[in-house]
């Protein structure tokens, strides 16, 4: 299989076969987290914003979504329903694909230019989550969620399939500083936000301390340029290096089985917590009332600032810790490692090849891996009473040695929003280097949406995409009344003026 096939295919099947059994993000879910009656959805990019929530509780049934992006190949004259229709087929074939082939004119094509390679993949199926209003200032709420997100930024030019095609023997290459990983988590949150009104503007706080259940993950990373060139046959040569690979091992059979027979056994996969750790959710909202309408849950302008995944998971259980650091020549044989599919085989050859024995590199039998922290800005206008424009601007703010990264994303977002029905055409600017217009739309309790909808139509170049979905039931709300746990009304008391 070709590489970019193997990226595509692989990854997500991988992540949803090992949460299939489990209650399972588009890039920002910006139509379900943006919106007036967002509720509990909002907390995800900012917790202080339930505070605002109009009806009086809420319960998120389930939530899926699902988003994937890269910059290192493509599909040509492929779509979302067509490559979905095509994924067995796309499994079996190499780099040429000629249109007598199953998959017709769709083909697998290579960026060779100098744009900054990157693959990320995040999902999320949001379990049972539930928020409830205490009196008028105070609301309460759990959260639950399953998570798995990968990425891997600024990888080296040298791995583009055609210098990769192109590479001589004797001739040294350089390979920059990696970066990548893959990070699964679950998470169980208790909920707060508080609201502070009175004569001018109305301030809000949230948080959301989570507890984090590890599962599954893997980290390789390289601390410093490694030097090396091919020499005779199928012989590499070493002059330095400095690798780091941490990973867990509770499904590491499976791995195996997959490079031997070329087949995933879904049924091989099974869900283990391999570590625990913690994670918060913060964030302040400031909102410009709007005096003159009826409703108090009417604002002329929101402007809100959070930090959400910030936290670390400590994997102690089947996980492992290896280095590889070296500064004189080595030379190996391709050929040991190319009939290898154990990666602790694998692991073992790399210990004889630069340490001189097996299980040298193993440095201990525990790590740390870090969420994707972000900062997240937010501002709202309501242009109309039923039509309002806002701005997001998420930016990752890496911690920690071994981290799976947050997208970037600056988006406009133009909403229409009532109680029952409400429809966002965001427009986002992702990694500030390609531009993404997605739609969605709520129907009462059902909310579907993307924030890439040319991803869904036949493109030249499909390199990605998103979809959302979310299911949820709440309170009512009556002739702009919103009724707290008290019963009394929050209709704000209009007061004129002499």
């Amino acid at each position: 299989m070709n590489p970019f096939a193997r990226f595509l295919v692989v990854l997500p099947t991988i992540f949803f076969a090992l949460f299939s059994t489990h209650p399972l993000s588009a890039q920002e879910q910006l139509g379900m987290r943006t919106e007036k009656f967002a509720g509990l959805s909002a907390a995800a990019l900012n917790p202080a914003q339930t505070a605002f929530m109009p009806h009086p509780w809420e319960i998120n049934l389930v939530g899926i979504d699902a988003f994937f992006e890269n910059d290192y190949g493509y599909l040509s004259h492929a779509g979302v329903f067509k490559v979905l229709g095509h994924l067995d087929d796309l499994a079996q074939f190499g780099d040429t694909l000629k249109s007598t082939d199953p998959l017709g004119d769709m083909q697998v094509g290579y960026y060779n230019d100098h744009r900054l390679i990157r693959g990320v993949f995040q999902g999320r199926i949001t379990g049972p989550s539930a928020a409830v209003r205490i009196g008028e200032n105070h609301v309460i709420g759990l959260v639950t969620a399953v998570r798995g997100e990968a990425s891997g930024y600024r990888l080296p030019e040298f791995l583009r399939a055609q210098r990769l095609t192109d590479r001589k023997r004797f001739i040294e290459d350089e390979v920059t500083p990696i970066v990548g990983g893959l990070l699964t988590w679950g998470e169980i949150g208790l909920h707060y936000s508080y609201l502070q009104k009175g004569d001018g503007p109305t301030f809000a706080f949230g948080i959301t301390p989570k507890l984090l259940l590890g599962l599954e993950a893997g980290f390789a990373r390289s601390n410093t340029s490694l030097d090396f060139c091919s020499t005779q046959r199928d012989s590499m040569a070493f002059s330095r290096g400095d690798w780091e690979l941490a990973m867990t091992t509770g499904n590491m059979h499976a791995v195996t089985d997959m490079g031997n027979s070329g087949e995933l056994d879904m049924n091989a996969l099974h869900p283990q917590v391999n570590g625990f750790g913690a994670g918060i959710d913060v964030g302040f909202v400031i909102a410009m009332p709007k005096y003159e309408d009826a409703s108090e849950d009417e604002n002329t302008w929101r402007l809100g600032v959070s930090l959400v995944d910030f936290g670390f998971i400590h994997f102690k259980r089947r996980s492992e810790d290896h280095t590889f650091v070296f500064d004189s020549l080595h030379v190996i044989s391709s050929l040991d490692y190319a009939k290898e599919r154990d990666p602790h085989e694998i692991l073992d050859l790399g210990g004889m090849n630069f340490y001189g024995k097996t299980e040298e590199s193993l440095q201990k039998t525990s790590f740390a891996a870090f969420l994707p922290a972000a900062v997240v800005f937010q501002f709202d206008y309501q242009v109309l009473p039923d039509f309002s424009v806002g701005s997001v601007w998420v930016q990752r703010v890496p911690f920690g040695k071994f981290a799976v990264k947050h997208v970037n994303t600056f988006s406009f977002v133009p909403r229409f929003e009532r109680r029952w029905i409400s429809a966002a055409a965001p427009v986002s600017l992702s990694d500030w280097r390609s531009v993404r217009v997605g739609f969605s739309l709520r129907m009462g309790f059902l909310t579907v949406g993307t924030d890439n909808l040319n991803s869904y139509f036949i493109q030249q170049q499909f390199t990605g995409s998103d979809v959302y979905v979310g299911i949820k039931v709440n309170g009512w709300q009556r002739s702009g009344h919103s009724y707290g746990m008290s019963g009394k009304s929050r209709r704000k008391i209009k007061c004129f003026g002499f």
